[in-house]
């Protein structure tokens, strides 16, 4: 590109300095034409002609020094542009460190620039995060006193809980004893020989009295008795009876007195809550290496251990007894 805008400017100096001698030689040239009309126009018109004639050559003077001076301007240009081209070339091609120069204070600069920039948002990103972490600094504040108070809730709950179930222990304990208590003068005999399926209660009764008194056990009367029926079953086949006696005394001698039976097929307990006798179950049942026997007595369950020592269940334990697993997985049949 330098070399062609260099050319270009020789054409055009070239192009001037032709122009500027055109311009004389034809100024040269229309002399001898006024001469020429002179002698064919009349000799009145000689004057202006004359002064006509005096007044050209200063024209032309005038011309040709503008031209002159326009042309060494354009010659100081063009010696310009050679010095610029040339430095150009020093700089592009001979690598004197100018380029370059420029080059590394542009990226200082614009380094700068986007050091600024990158400052500024920093900044402003700073700021966010100082906000942030305050936001987060307040909730972790809301979250430790929300898991105080759930803490506290929680205990609140489980203390509640426990009062709960020991309020629902002591309801059980207390409809279990209730229950057992209007069963106290009472007393179930099974093996008494059931025939008659329309069996009225003195009829029961009287069997009861026969039983007793044949085996020695207690030398009863009606009048001992309050009410005696037969208790039904699923098949309604060797039905128990119960027998409701006036005088709790008279119940303890009887039960005293059953092993008079011992060897009859004919058994005699205590009238016991659907829940005392399921206990009783498993406590005979549910540990035979460590349980020789157990019996119900005054409304309270006790057992005898493998060393002789007899043992109280209480209702807090009736839990631990019916939780444990039948021997070989199979309930007994109470």
């Amino acid at each position: 590109m330098i070399s062609n805008s260099h050319v270009d400017d020789e054409d055009l100096k070239r192009k001037r300095e032709a122009s500027s001698v055109s311009e004389v030689d034809s100024s040269v040239n229309e002399t001898p034409k006024v001469d020429k009309q002179k002698k064919k126009k009349p000799k009145q018109k000689s004057a202006a002609m004359q002064s006509e004639k005096v007044k050209h050559p200063e024209d032309d003077n005038d011309v040709v020094t503008h031209m002159k001076i326009i042309n060494k301007k354009l010659e100081k240009l063009d010696s310009s542009m050679i010095s610029v081209n040339k430095r150009l070339d020093n700089v592009i091609f001979k690598g004197d460190g100018t380029l370059h120069k420029t080059i590394k204070d542009l990226f200082a600069e614009m380094k700068d620039d986007l050091l600024k920039s990158v400052v500024k948002n920093i900044e402003v990103l700073e700021g966010r995060l100082f906000e942030k972490e305050q936001e987060i600094d307040k909730l972790k504040t809301q979250s430790q006193v929300l898991e105080t108070d759930i803490k506290n809730q929680k205990e609140m709950n489980e203390n509640l809980l426990k009062e709960l179930k020991q309020i629902d222990m002591n309801r059980q304990k207390y409809d279990n004893e209730s229950e057992q208590y209007s069963r106290s003068n009472n007393i179930k005999i099974k093996g008494i020989a059931d025939t008659n399926l329309r069996e009225t209660a003195r009829q029961s009764a009287e069997l009861v009295i026969s039983v007793l008194r044949a085996h020695n056990v207690c030398q009863i009367t009606m009048a001992d008795i309050n009410i005696a029926h037969r208790l039904p079953n699923k098949d309604n086949k060797n039905r128990d009876i119960i027998v409701s006696l006036l005088s709790r005394q008279t119940k303890f001698d009887i039960i005293a007195n059953r092993k008079q039976l011992k060897g009859t097929d004919i058994f005699i307990n205590e009238d016991m809550t659907k829940l005392n006798l399921h206990v009783l179950m498993c406590v005979k049942k549910k540990m035979p290496d460590e349980i020789n026997s157990a019996w119900f007595m005054n409304g309270k369950i006790f057992y005898k251990n493998h060393m002789d020592k007899i043992q109280t269940v209480k209702f807090e334990d009736y839990e631990h007894w019916t939780n444990l697993p039948w021997p070989n997985n199979t309930p007994m049949r109470e």
